[in-house]
């Protein structure tokens, strides 16, 4: 990989040349399997036009020639589906050298993930050399062609290492080479089932809505979540600001987006999945509606937060089998009223482990009208009014999860219409309210329960606590226990 990437810099450094205007690069481009036309835009950018070697499918994107770099990003009048190697809003640039034009997208680590080449060939022209060059040695393909990822597709992970190995020990390499260097590295990291499934356009289509896509900012956050993804990474050390674009009333402008100005039963009736920003009394709120099937994972040292005091972190809405994992969320600023950390209405299947929902969000969690919750080695902490509401709430378990520092009113608030609630090995320290206004039935198993005044209890009528379960009247802090995201401190 080290020596991948000190290639790549070389070939930077030495073979690109990187032009500031468009016009030269319209024409045909081939991928080894797809037939594209380019053609400048009045803004500046250049779109491409693409059909398969079949001729059944076609596809469209464009290269937004900004900020010193071409970013791949799609063409959202005709946003059909592309079948490459990379993500919307990867970074790509074009390479010219010894008499070869090429559009180069990169992955996450640099490498050349996907290649366009320009041609003067027709597209029946270009499957017959791609054919020619299938028959000879990958030595000779090394050297005399740039790989695409359909020929790559018909290369083992034995071979590719060999040819990687070949490459990275050869005292010079021609440009070929060079670009062929990066490709093989990226190469080597997808999964075989999609390297195998690289003309089955269908197949393609469900790989890239399931593979994870990691992000470093709320853009490609919100992105990534109403272009289907399942599983969303917060990259390693990544500060999520969702204030960063929900104030932005064009970025909510377009399809599966929208941009809410007073209604707020608006999203309650959504049942599609849209992405929402929704008016709060001191900024906007993310509200995620209609979606099934979604897990957020953070990694090391990842957060997502938010400035408006008054609004929730992240709000659910009509989701099913919904996964926070290893996520910290929490304010800027103290939370108030409904400003809490997770929102859910109306939501099913959701679980959060290993996670910690800090203040100060109003509350921890509010559901609503929701069934099947998960809670598990998780915090919730120093929030301003309660740790938890939970009103019409059915089958909701919180296991080796720990709650503290949080204050001021109400800890948990259950009303009668919740069912089946259950802390197990769960502890509750420096809490400064009542711990318990519920009508609800909640059962306590195993559980440590450290309240700092003898009159704190509150009302719980329906509360069965088993004989494991401690309780004792102090304010100490809580011992740290391998719970929680995955942090260089812990919050304790």
């Amino acid at each position: 990989m080290k020596n991948l990437f000190f290639c790549l810099l070389f070939i930077c450094a030495s073979v690109i040349n990187c032009f500031a205007q468009g016009g030269q690069y319209d024409g045909n481009w081939f991928d080894g399997h797809s037939y594209y036309t380019s053609v400048s835009t009045p803004d500046g950018n250049i779109r491409f036009q693409g059909v398969s070697a079949d001729g059944e499918n076609r596809f469209s994107f464009y290269i937004n020639l900004g900020l010193g770099n071409y970013i791949y990003a799609e063409d959202t009048q005709n946003s059909g589906f592309v079948p490459i190697r990379a993500e919307y809003d990867n970074k790509a640039n074009f390479i010219s050298a010894g008499g070869a034009t090429v559009l180069a997208v990169y992955d996450q680590y640099g490498q050349i993930s996907w290649v366009l080449e320009k041609t003067t060939k027709s597209k029946n022209d270009c499957l017959a050399s791609q054919l020619w060059w299938k028959d000879q040695s990958i030595e000779r393909a090394a050297s005399g062609m740039i790989m695409n990822t359909d020929y790559l597709a018909k290369v083992s992970k034995t071979e590719l290492r060999y040819l990687q190995e070949l490459l990275t020990t050869k005292s010079s390499l021609n440009y070929i080479e060079k670009i062929n260097s990066s490709i093989i590295g990226a190469e080597l990291e997808v999964p075989d089932y999609t390297r195998y499934n690289i003309n089955n356009i269908e197949v393609l289509k469900e790989i890239q809505a399931d593979a994870p896509v990691t992000v470093y900012d709320a853009v490609e956050f919100i992105s990534a979540i109403i272009s289907g993804k399942k599983e969303v990474v917060i990259g390693e050390g990544a500060v999520i600001n969702l204030s960063d674009v929900l104030n932005d009333e064009s970025y909510f402008s377009i399809d599966g987006r929208s941009w809410v100005v007073v209604d707020e039963e608006f999203a309650k009736n959504v049942k599609k999945p849209t992405i929402i920003s929704e008016p709060v009394y001191d900024g906007g709120q993310l509200t995620i509606a209609g979606v099934d099937g979604l897990t957020i994972k953070g990694t090391k040292n990842s957060r997502i937060i938010v400035n408006a005091a008054y609004a929730y972190v992240l709000n659910f809405v009509n989701c099913t089998d919904i996964k926070l994992e290893n996520v910290t969320l929490g304010h800027n600023v103290p939370g108030y009223c409904m400003g809490g950390v997770v929102g859910l209405y109306n939501c099913q299947s959701v679980t959060i482990e290993d996670s910690d929902l800090y203040g100060c969000g109003a509350y921890g969690i509010v559901a609503e009208n929701s069934e099947f919750i998960r809670m598990n080695r998780s915090f919730i902490r120093d929030c301003s009014y309660g740790i938890m509401q939970l009103m019409n709430v059915q089958d909701v378990v919180f296991n080796s999860c720990d709650f503290f520092r949080n204050k001021e009113y109400t800890m948990i608030e259950a009303d009668a219409a919740t069912k089946g609630v259950v802390f197990e090995e769960c502890r509750f320290a420096q809490n400064q309210g009542v711990l318990f206004i519920a009508e609800a039935e909640i059962k306590m198993i195993n559980c440590e329960i450290y309240q700092p005044f003898s009159d704190g209890f509150g009302n719980a009528p329906h509360l069965k606590i088993d004989d494991d379960t401690v309780l004792l009247f102090n304010n100490y802090p809580l011992k740290p226990r391998k719970i929680g995201p995955v942090v260089t401190v812990q919050p304790y």
